[in-house]
């Protein structure tokens, strides 16, 4: 019996071994840029592993966040559950949003890196104008609370985002407007913490415009009346009255009388 014991508590060791080392979050499990480092996924790797070790979530959980597979239910959930609270979103749209949860990841290749995509929803889809710009923004803010404390991972919050964003029109937004919806559906920027470096980018382009004149200026329309008052003398583009016309000299090219000279404005007269 009691060797049976030390048996089964052998195995529970080495399958409790087993089970860690499959959760063991590694580096060169992510996605991204082909190239040695990715920033993006450098600071997601520091944040997950910080967060593991400091006790804030259990490995499994920051393997699932790490690898992309699976949100925490329940604090997803709560996040959706508080907006909801909040009238921010209704129990409809709450309901609606759920299935991206259990949606698997799609991603594609490229020359750059493997790259995911946010996900989409089969029903349910949102319409333009469906959420307000200033429940969207509160909506987001906690999604990236949830997504820093490793309870929702990056591309659920931009699937989410995606939905809330239904019929954005970045051609008519403001420039910082347009920044934080490219953040919000970028799948790294909200677990990189790249947002602040988005708007500042965008507000930066937006000071050197305005400093290399564009937009800086009122457009003044004048009377052209009023031109000739900073001229020191009117400069005129025909002869004026009273003023006589030179001669000129032409030669007849056709007719009885080609190759034969005359002067036009002789023959005019005073019909000039």
């Amino acid at each position: 019996m009691k060797q049976n014991n030390l048996t089964f508590g052998f195995l529970a060791l080495m399958v409790a071994v087993i089970s860690t080392n499959a959760q063991e979050i590694k580096y060169e499990d992510r996605i991204g840029s082909n190239k040695d480092f990715d920033m993006c996924e450098d600071f997601r790797f520091k944040r997950i592993t910080g967060l593991v070790k400091d006790g804030k979530i259990p490995q499994r959980q920051g393997y699932n966040i790490w690898k992309r597979i699976q949100s925490d239910k329940e604090a997803s959930r709560k996040v959706l559950g508080e907006a909801l609270a909040a009238n921010e979103l209704t129990r409809d749209q709450v309901e609606r949003l759920l299935p991206l949860l259990d949606a698997k990841m799609a991603y594609i290749k490229t020359r750059h890196g493997r790259f995911g995509q946010p996900k989409e929803l089969d029903n349910g889809q949102f319409k333009a104008g469906e959420v307000t710009a200033k429940n969207r923004a509160a909506v987001y803010q906690r999604l990236i609370a949830a997504n820093e404390r490793g309870g929702i991972y990056d591309y659920d919050v931009a699937s989410i985002m995606k939905q809330l964003y239904a019929g954005f029109d970045s051609e008519k937004a403001s420039v910082e407007e347009v920044a934080i919806f490219r953040g919000a559906l970028n799948p790294r920027i909200a677990q990189s913490g790249s947002q602040a470096r988005v708007l500042q980018n965008a507000r930066m382009q937006r000071d050197r415009n305005k400093s290399d004149g564009y937009g800086s200026t009122k457009l003044k329309i004048a009377d052209p009346a009023e031109w000739t008052k900073n001229l020191e003398k009117p400069i005129y583009s025909g002869p004026q009255p009273g003023e006589k016309i030179p001669s000129l000299r032409a030669v007849n090219l056709r007719g009885e009388k080609v190759g034969q000279e005359f002067d036009p404005v002789a023959m005019a007269k005073d019909k000039l």
